[in-house]
């Protein structure tokens, strides 16, 4: 891609109990070859976590308050159960205003060609993935933001154990499989979301584009995953001129 070229623009969400400020600084080393290529836009989720790992509520609200610098302040995307209780319609706490909260920013701050995401965020990403490539669940036919060019998914899994969704969100027949391009970062020695569950993400979509490392749950920084994620954009940059040159004939 050259510098006279349209940026892609690529939404980043970040893990659980993570922020965009320090999300921003985790994919720094990964995205650092694209510069000139990308334009980063990196939202936070609209819950703040309470830390367990605190002995009171004091001291959780504390972690959270406004005198704690905002780059330490604790976001996700929604909270499992054993949290906080699920909603009455099967929905995880914070799921579907999660969803909402996307597609204001999509409206808002978009179009966006892509989307990347860090384990709750890469979660979070798969589903938005479904989402906008079947439109017939929480994002209507008639959503107003074109169709994603690709999605990024770093230490990702499917979203299980959530009544609402477990019947519609990535089924296992072929036909239903997501046709948005995907690339999917899986660490061999992933211990929090281990890779079998992220290669289940991978055979949700039809045309994945894999990357291993020999690591745990992060974000790479090696020039290998820099490479293999230079190759996949390039070829969504090739398959959009593509569509482009026909478009115009």
């Amino acid at each position: 891609m050259e510098n006279n070229k349209k940026k892609l623009r690529i939404l980043c969400l970040h893990g659980m109990a993570q922020n965009a400020i320090l999300f921003e600084k985790q994919t720094s080393k990964f995205l650092q070859d694209l510069k000139d290529q990308v334009e980063l836009v990196y939202i936070q989720g609209p819950h703040r976590v309470l830390d367990p790992e605190l002995t009171s509520l004091v001291e959780r609200a504390t972690k959270v308050g406004e005198l704690v610098p905002e780059e330490e302040r604790p976001y996700a995307w929604w909270f499992i159960p054993k949290v906080k209780p699920m909603d009455s319609d099967g929905f995880f706490y914070g799921f579907r205003e999660s969803i909402e909260y996307v597609q204001r920013v999509l409206l808002e701050q978009g179009p966006f060609d892509g989307i990347l995401g860090f384990s709750q965020g890469a979660c979070l990403t798969g589903c938005l993935a479904h989402m906008l490539d079947k439109r017939d669940f929480l994002i209507p036919a008639d959503f107003p933001h074109p169709p994603l060019k690709f999605v990024i998914s770093i230490g990702g899994f499917i979203l299980s154990s959530q009544p609402a969704t477990e019947p519609i969100l990535f089924p296992i027949t072929a036909e239903q499989k997501v046709q948005t391009p995907s690339m999917h970062v899986i660490g061999e020695l992933d211990t929090i979301i281990l890779p079998e569950r992220s290669d289940a993400l991978v055979d949700g979509f039809e045309r994945p584009f894999v990357f291993r490392h020999p690591g745990g749950h992060f974000v790479p920084k090696t020039s290998g995953g820099r490479k293999s994620l230079s190759q996949f954009l390039s070829t969504i940059a090739q398959a959009d001129q593509s569509q482009t040159a026909v478009t115009h004939e």
